[in-house]
């Protein structure tokens, strides 16, 4: 019998062979003789091969085709696959994001004044990327709000949330002309969020527990406000802990762990302030 990771394997060799990608930094370019076999694809086939695609992390390949299976929704898209989109987005950019947070952290006391001016010109590439991908993910996600209904909570409160996501992130490299305008922004989008998910009839889910752990994640990287970081995130874990059933989500445990984790941090930096 096969084990998994034989099938993973071969898994992925199919879907390389579907792909000739030209340029690592941009989407990945679908060869002409298989554009015909995509189009002739189901929207529950594309949905199965994003799906594939995050289980192989094929990131790059996986972010093209929720894009097409975006327009073949109308813009419509389900819980599952709003998720996918996500996932796929924050993992491109974090191609991008990752390059620059290493090369903020990097040690240029050392080098040569060449060197450090290729470095920052690095950066800047980095921060017109990173920008640009949040540039874009702000439009299509205000495409997908367009159509979604008000009374659809869960769809308002995922997308407002994304696009407070990827303020956040722009904001992390903007220059002091863009900071405030973004922060405001982001601020305002994440309080809007915040405040949604006390309609919903489940109080501790996966939903709420992102937009405060985000939000509180804001508060204190961005704003730089560790009280308001650490009231956020703490009433979010103390609403968890009290209403969690006895039904184990994964996800809500990831969740519930990485608030518990910075509550521990930002108890000890408020204790050390006063």
């Amino acid at each position: 019998m096969d084990n998994s990771e034989d099938v993973k394997i071969r898994e992925k060799n199919v879907i390389d062979k579907q792909l000739s990608i030209s340029n690592i930094s941009g989407s990945p370019k679908i060869s002409d003789s298989n554009i015909s076999k995509l189009n002739n694809l189901s929207i529950n086939e594309f949905s199965e091969l994003i799906k594939v695609c995050l289980d192989l992390e094929l990131y790059e390949e996986g972010y093209t085709y929720i894009l097409r299976l975006i327009e073949l929704r109308n813009n419509n898209l389900k819980e599952e696959e709003r998720n996918y989109l996500m996932k796929l987005a924050k993992e491109k950019l974090n191609i991008f994001r990752k390059g620059w947070k290493n090369l903020v952290d990097y040690d240029q006391s050392e080098n040569e004044m060449t060197i450090k001016t290729l470095i920052d010109e690095q950066m800047l590439i980095l921060e017109k990327n990173i920008k640009q991908f949040c540039n874009e993910i702000d439009k299509l996600v205000d495409k997908l709000l367009e159509i979604t209904p008000d009374n659809d909570l869960p769809a308002v409160i995922f997308y407002k949330k994304l696009k407070a996501d990827y303020l956040r992130y722009y904001a992390e490299v903007a220059n002091q002309d863009e900071f405030n305008i973004v922060v405001d922004k982001c601020q305002d989008l994440y309080e809007k969020t915040y405040d949604m998910c006390k309609s919903l009839d489940q109080p501790c889910n996966a939903l709420n527990l992102s937009v405060a752990l985000n939000y509180s994640v804001f508060a204190y990287f961005i704003v730089d406000d560790t009280k308001k970081a650490y009231e956020i995130a703490d009433k979010a874990y103390k609403t968890a802990i009290n209403k969690i059933s006895d039904n184990k989500n994964p996800e809500i445990d990831v969740l519930i762990k990485n608030i518990e984790d910075n509550l521990t941090i930002w108890k000890i930096e408020l204790f050390d302030a006063n």
